[in-house]
């Protein structure tokens, strides 16, 4: 299943309308804002790369998206407790 994380420049009065629609598009799985340089980051999974464009797509036309940047996910892996050091 190819997915995607998504990062979104929008209007800065936008944003939540932005975040609305974004939900309801069934493949975005997660959307968060955030601050920087950008404004929401979300993550599409799809059920294959034709898919996946068209998804990527849909949001890069949504009203008040100003621009994106896609980083298609090459492969999933979790983290455990193991992984990670605490300083």
């Amino acid at each position: 299943m190819p997915s995607a994380f998504i990062l979104i420049n929008c209007d800065f009065k936008s944003a939540d309308e932005v975040i609305n629609q974004l939900k309801e598009i069934p493949e975005v799985v997660q959307v968060h804002p955030v601050d920087g340089v950008y404004d929401i980051l979300s993550k599409i999974n799809a059920t294959n790369e034709d898919a996946l464009r068209k998804v990527v797509l849909r949001i890069r036309y949504l009203d008040s998206v100003i621009s994106t940047l896609t980083m298609i996910i090459s492969r999933e892996e979790k983290a455990t407790d193991s992984d990670i050091q605490h300083k």
